[in-house]
């Protein structure tokens, strides 16, 4: 009976070698590996807003453009839309005082002598973009499958996507009257067109929850 030979790992090193990596874990190893690059590529995207919005914009512009020449897939893009609605009143809407978990940020003002405090969304210029691009990547590859086309009478959820529009947009809008703010100003607020909004000075009605009161001390 022969010698056995100890058995040598991949750098030439004797001693027990580790047993080889099962494809769950070789796929979940090369997935982060894919993961971490791809958040590395869009963390340098970061200053450069301009140019992801209209990338996003564009995409988004072809995509739509293919849903309505194919007449396919309108439910994929209902949903999309409700994920972006989502997000969008993330978006525009500030964190204040009394909000859960969030307690540490200032109130915002509500009129032209309060102390000047800048405006901080719920969810971030760059989070909001990314979540965007990501649901709209998601249905791209899911236009991709026919079993994905589930047949929906268009006109109804177009006409629903229009109120559901309205509605939420109005509701925002109130939430910023309650901090005498216009409502051309709460608009340009959320685009970043202006930095401090103009106080109207007008009371308002009851205080909305997890808003600053206007005539608060």
């Amino acid at each position: 009976m022969g010698d056995v030979l100890p058995q040598t790992s991949p750098g030439g090193q004797e001693g027990p070698v580790s047993p080889p990596e099962t494809l769950p874990e070789f796929m979940k190893a090369k997935s982060s590996t894919v993961f971490d690059q791809i958040d590395s590529v869009l963390n340098m995207t970061i200053p450069m807003k301009n140019e992801r919005w209209i990338g996003l914009a564009v995409v988004a512009a072809i995509y739509l453009l293919r849903v309505i020449v194919t007449g396919r897939f309108y439910l994929i893009t209902y949903c999309l839309y409700l994920y972006a609605a989502g997000k969008f009143v993330l978006f525009v809407t500030p964190r204040v005082t009394g909000d859960s978990m969030q307690d540490d940020m200032p109130s915002l003002p509500t009129s032209s002598g309060d102390e000047y405090k800048p405006f901080v969304r719920k969810l971030p210029e760059y989070k909001f973009w990314r979540t965007l691009a990501e649901g709209q990547a998601m249905a791209a590859v899911a236009s991709l499958f026919p079993f994905f086309d589930i047949p929906v009478y268009a006109p109804i959820l177009v006409i629903y996507l229009c109120l559901l529009g309205f509605v939420l947009v109005k509701q925002e809008l109130s939430r910023w009257e309650r901090l005498n703010v216009s409502k051309a100003d709460a608009v340009k607020q959320w685009f970043g067109l202006i930095k401090k909004p103009n106080y109207t000075g007008k009371q308002t009605g009851a205080k909305e929850p997890g808003m600053p009161s206007p005539h608060a001390d």
